[in-house]
């Protein structure tokens, strides 16, 4: 009897690790698409700026803030499918546990 609770137990935590590894991973993965949406993004904005004075530099910083929060947002809910993509590629190639 006690040896399933051990079991039971024991198999309880390898799928919290797992699910924990997974949400890290995944956690990662959207931290990549929020950088390269942001990169994108302020491409974007710079080949469409009618403005092609520099400006001020607040004005600068509170443009690039603006654009890195739109891209984390659109990462973390989606994105343009890339996290997804790197959660599962980096999941299928760890070893299986034992």
């Amino acid at each position: 009897m006690l040896s399933s609770v051990n079991s039971v137990d024991s198999s309880s935590r390898s799928t919290a690790a797992a699910s924990v590894g997974q949400s890290r991973t995944m956690q990662a993965a959207q931290e990549f698409e929020a950088l390269l949406i942001g990169s994108l993004l302020e491409q974007m904005q710079q080949s469409m700026s009618l403005d092609k004075s520099e400006g001020d530099a607040g004005k600068q910083e509170m443009n690039e803030l603006c654009l890195q929060a739109v891209a984390k947002s659109m990462a973390e809910n989606g994105g343009i499918g890339i996290a997804r993509m790197l959660a599962r590629s980096v999941d299928n190639s760890k070893p299986s546990a034992l």
